[in-house]
């Protein structure tokens, strides 16, 4: 086992995850509710925990009884445990004899364990049983490290549950014939014995004695009081007033964070305190109090006191009938509020009274509009119009939740998908009258509500006319709601039926019943774009590979009409489908055609261009932007008949300097000034491979020029036309760069190319740390400067060298003097053009040298010059013998011995890959079989001018699998 696992607090945490979610859902502050234990199954694969190792018991045991309900665990460690039944049939648990030492120490190890225990109904122990507990262990507490309690009994023996260690107390007792003077006793006790306490939530009958209790805690952070009068037998309110607010305030005005009031409470306050009662780090008030008030009573509430770092505030009470507040008391308890300095944090507010006609209108609040909220609730203002919704979005656009009870139309509901654009629950009264047209009703590409409650008003009684209308409506402004709710009785028929079609509805297109019932997988976004590139040509992949040079395919049309089809099979699948279908392109027209201006028109001499007539409206830019972003490779190898002027009116209404913000490969065949407009900060792969020789490429020129500051975070290029010194060193100051493919070579029916120059000021502005591939072929000089500092490219990973324009062995020697390269394990050296005029062995033993010494970890290499005789043996390089190679093709030696071969074989035993240029006679050829053993793959010259007798051929054992004979001409 992992020395790791013996780490006590790591199993800990790791055995945590066996207890059911709803551990941490009852201790949450706002939770009021049951809590369950776990269920056999759960314990049962702790138990086995705590049975599989020594390491693993008391991390498992721990978890076993850290929640309990019922002690009758605890007391059966004791002997003299029994289950007895009395007279009158009802059966009891109690302890028979004494509790022995030991035992009582067995029972206090365990007793530690217990955290939580939920006390919710009578366990049969009675409490003369309790008490023989707490005398023969001696302490006043059966449970001595409990932290949380959670009672919905008030019986006797709840005063034993009390801890010193306690945290927090819930209470909620539903049975109305229970006394709850027991209750009352253990709440008066707890700020002496459990001073530390500081999470307190009541739900039950209070009294100002419990008012006094409550005051006295000096650690509260979390106080939840509910009063509700859900038993008939309570008529008394509790009363806060200002001598409970004034100790609350004395004692945990500096801890307490959250305050939350229900039911029948009542504030009664005798004068506004001066100065105001400061609550530092109260971040929630709740007030929900089920009495009659009025609002100046609030007022007067936030006048006396203050909550600077307040963020949430929820105001939802009954407004005294036979006391109606007027316009200037709501405008008085809106200033109360915002003129506080809780006013600076507040991103919460909720706002609610009865269904009384307030006549408040928004525009008499106009303070309100100094909050900064996220969430807005309130069913205070009667009537909302277009103003009112475009100054509640400009004051608030991080607004993420909104409930209205106004009663709004098709324009308002618009209005508000159009101005709350991070809205992702929303609750409105909607009247789906005057539903637009089809062609007429507006459409939202990404809008991010989740959550769309439907509400009607009161008088509303008649069903919907046409629930496919309102659907297609509602999905249109809302695209990607996953709840519908529809409270109200009067349209539940239609209101179901409605339900049902939003949850089919995808713009025009309606799908199947059976679509609702995929599995939940497939609405991972991730999962479904990994399953829709399959639907994508091969030559996607091919035309991103490093050595694909070749032509780039996009799907036929019936690959594109699968992948439509997906994006119109269900919402879940569209963005996923959209982005497979748009992924890469080789013409801008379908994206120019979302533009109600764009046109087909012919010039002056028949030919037939697509421009842009008129502005582009700020709909239209969202649109055009939305799919723009999807276009993720780009493969321009023809003149799609759009001048460059359309292009720079896109450029200017975006108002950004590129057409596609989020293009990752740019695949260029043709030279065109639109390019340009290509760039792109995302930019990662650019391939040019121009053909045509009528076209210069001095567009694409400036292109490789603006890419390392349009384009820094380049990590690959292949370049293949008649390029410039100026562009290579544009090259060179790419810092992320990994793999380059220089290849300067004419065109097709060029004259000739520019000649490009590798200096040591190019080698030096290469990224040393990032570049892993580098080929340069075509017309290319190497420079004989020698730098004072070698670069060393520890990255770097292969060379191809075949440089058309290098004659001899001393202008290769220059490249491998500029730079090491302690990483290479390949290196090409091809050139069929050497014209040495007279050959200096000196120069091609200086390669080798400086070759061997620049690469040293070398594992293949191919060192290739036909057409040249060299004259040079194995014992005039000596030096790459020592090279750990696996591969070797060469052509510069002339001559090749038996020696030789045994010297190469006992320098690289496991080459595997051999091509010789010299012609070799059968004693060489016998000699490769007998000494490289582990050769697959042969290549070479043979010399048929004599042939051994076959009986003096040895029979030798070879796994050469490749076997490729050249035979001399001659």
């Amino acid at each position: 086992m992992h020395r790791v696992l013996y780490i006590q607090e790591i199993l800990h945490q790791i055995f945590r995850h066996f207890l059911p979610d709803s551990y941490v859902a009852a201790l949450a502050p706002s939770c009021r509710g049951p809590f369950d234990l776990p269920d056999e199954y759960c314990r049962s694969n702790i138990l086995s925990l705590a049975l599989t190792c020594r390491a693993f018991r008391d991390p498992a045991l721990d978890m076993l009884w850290w929640a309990m309900d019922d002690l009758t665990p605890l007391f059966a460690l004791l002997q003299g445990f029994r289950t007895e039944e009395e007279e009158s049939g009802k059966k009891i648990k109690v302890i028979h004899g004494s509790i022995s030492p030991k035992e009582t120490e067995v029972l206090t190890s365990y007793a530690r364990r217990i955290k939580l225990f939920h006390f919710y109904h009578h366990h049969d122990i009675p409490f003369t049983t309790f008490l023989q507990v707490i005398q023969a262990c001696n302490c006043t507490y059966i449970l001595p490290s409990l932290r949380y309690l959670l009672c919905e009994s008030s019986l006797p023996e709840i005063f034993f549950l009390r801890s010193p260690c306690l945290r927090e107390l819930k209470v909620w007792f539903t049975n109305n014939d229970q006394p709850l003077h027991h209750f009352h006793n253990l709440l008066a006790s707890l700020p002496q014995v459990a001073p530390q306490l500081v999470g307190l939530s009541l739900t039950c009958e209070l009294s100002e004695e419990d008012l006094e209790s409550i005051s006295c805690f000096q650690n509260l952070r979390n106080l939840c009081l509910d009063n509700s009068g859900q038993w008939e037998s309570l008529t008394t309110p509790l009363d806060l007033n200002t001598d409970f607010i004034k100790k609350l305030w004395s004692s945990s005005s500096r801890s307490l964070s959250r305050i939350e009031l229900y039911g029948d409470i009542e504030l009664v306050l005798d004068a506004i305190a001066h100065p105001p009662l400061t609550f530092p780090m109260v971040e929630v008030v709740n007030f929900v109090p089920t009495r009659e008030l009025i609002v100046s009573q609030l007022s007067k509430f936030f006048r006396s006191t203050m909550f600077p770092d307040l963020q949430t505030l929820e105001l939802d009470y009954c407004e005294a009938l036979e006391e109606e507040s007027s316009v200037e008391e709501w405008q008085e308890l809106i200033k109360s509020i915002v003129h506080s300095p809780m006013s600076a944090k507040l991103r919460s507010l909720k706002l609610c009274s009865t269904e009384l006609p307030t006549g408040l209108a928004l525009t008499d609040i106009p303070e309100i509009f100094t909050l900064n909220l996220e969430s807005f609730e309130t069913d205070i203002l009667e009537e909302l119009d277009l103003v009112d919704i475009k100054f509640m979005g400009a004051a608030w656009p991080c607004l993420t939740d909104l409930t209205l009870s106004a009663e709004l139309n098709c324009d308002l509901l618009h209005a508000v998908g159009r101005q709350f654009t991070r809205l992702r629950n929303l609750c409105v009264h909607f009247e789906p009258e005057n539903l637009p047209k089809i062609d007429d009703m507006p459409v939202a590409i990404v809008h991010p509500l989740q959550r769309f409650r439907i509400g009607y008003t009161s008088h509303t009684s008649k069903p919907l006319s046409d629930p496919s209308k309102v659907a297609l409506f509602l999905d249109r402004i809302f695209p990607s709601v996953k709840t519908w709710s529809f409270p109200n009785r009067q349209a539940l028929a239609s209101g179901l039926k409605l339900k049902a079609l939003l949850k089919l509805t995808v713009e025009y297109f309606v799908v199947s019943v059976l679509i609702t019932n995929m599995h939940r997988a497939l609405n991972i976004q991730e999962i479904l774009h990994q399953i829709f590139q399959n639907f994508l040509p091969d030559s996607y992949v091919d035309a991103l590979s490093y050595a694909s040079h070749g032509p780039f395919d996009l799907p036929d049309e019936y690959g594109q009409s699968t992948i439509l089809n997906l994006a119109l099979t269900c919402r879940a699948f569209k963005d996923s489908a959209l982005d497979a279908l748009w992924w890469a392109m080789d013409d801008l027209t379908p994206l120019l055609a979302l533009l109600k201006g764009f046109k087909v028109i012919e010039d002056g001499s028949g030919t037939k261009i697509k421009v842009i007539r008129g502005t582009v409206s700020a709909s239209e830019r969202d649109t055009l932007a939305a799919y723009s972003r999807r276009i993720k490779l780009f493969h321009f190898y023809h003149h799609h008949d759009i001048p460059f002027t359309s292009l720079m009116q896109v450029l200017q209404a975006t108002n950004r300097p590129y057409i596609l913000p989020s293009l990752r490969y740019l695949l260029c065949e043709v030279d065109a000034p639109e390019l340009l407009s290509f760039l792109s900060p995302t930019l990662r792969e650019v391939k040019a491979y121009f053909k045509q020789a009528d076209r210069p490429a001095k567009h694409f020129r400036s292109l490789v020029g603006s890419l390392p500051l349009s384009a820094p975070h380049i990590m690959g290029l292949s370049f293949h036309y008649d390029m410039s010194q100026e562009c290579l060193e544009s090259v060179s100051m790419l810092s992320d760069l990994k793999q380059l493919y220089l290849n300067n070579s004419p065109a097709q029916g060029s004259s000739g190319s520019n000649t490009i120059f590798l200096s040591p000021k190019i080698f030096k502005g290469l990224p040393t740390s990032t570049l892993s591939r580098l080929s340069v072929h075509g017309d290319v000089k190497i420079t004989n400067k020698i730098p004072a500092a070698l670069p060393a490219f520890s990255a770097l990973k292969e060379i191809d060298l075949r440089p058309s324009s290098i004659k001899n062995a001393e202008q290769l020697t220059s490249l491998f003097r500029m730079a090491a390269f302690p990483n290479v394990t390949l290196l090409k050296i091809c050139n069929y053009d050497f014209a040495e005029p007279t050959f200096k062995r000196e120069n091609w033993q200086e390669l080798v040298r400086s070759l061997v010494q620049a690469t040293p970890n070398l594992q293949s290499l191919k060192l290739r010059c036909h057409g040249l005789q060299t004259g040079l043996l194995l014992e005039d390089v000596p030096e790459i013998l020592t090279l750990p190679l696996l591969s070797l093709e060469e052509s510069i030696l002339d001559v090749v011995t038996v020696a030789d071969i045994s010297s190469m074989a006992t320098a690289w035993p496991k080459l595997r890959h051999l091509y010789l240029g010299s012609r070799l006679g059968p004693e060489v050829l016998s000699a490769i079989s007998l000494h490289f053993t582990a050769l697959q793959h042969l290549d070479i010259l043979y010399d048929v001018t004599t042939f051994p007798e076959l009986d003096t051929v040895p029979i030798l054992s070879s796994p050469v699998s490749c076997f490729q004979l050249r035979v001399n001409p001659s």
